[in-house]
């Protein structure tokens, strides 16, 4: 289990609300990085950048978010875009 979920999950069960918030954007992630793949597969690209941004907006320095966003782009002829994506991405990315 992820470090930072685990004490999500132990500040729920200590009846911390401010746990709430993280836990469903960490959910409304997933959900919505999954929502991107599937688009993905089914080269349904406006559909797939649009979770993927959605997944960027929650976590913006998630570096399989932004490649799968420079992916997407490339496919839609958005270069410009694809590029800065992709950049982002390799800065981020460990060596």
């Amino acid at each position: 289990m992820l470090p930072g979920l685990m004490w999500t999950l132990l500040l729920l069960a200590a009846g911390c609300p401010a746990a709430e918030p993280q836990l469903s954007a960490e959910a409304d992630a997933r959900q919505n990085f999954q929502a991107g793949e599937a688009a993905m597969q089914h080269a349904e690209w406006p559909q797939a950048q649009a979770a993927f941004e959605k997944v960027l907006r929650l976590a913006p320095n998630d570096v399989g978010t932004l490649v799968n966003l420079g992916v997407v782009c490339t496919r839609q002829n958005k270069w410009d875009s694809a590029l800065g994506y992709l950049t982002r991405a390799e800065k981020l990315a460990p060596s």
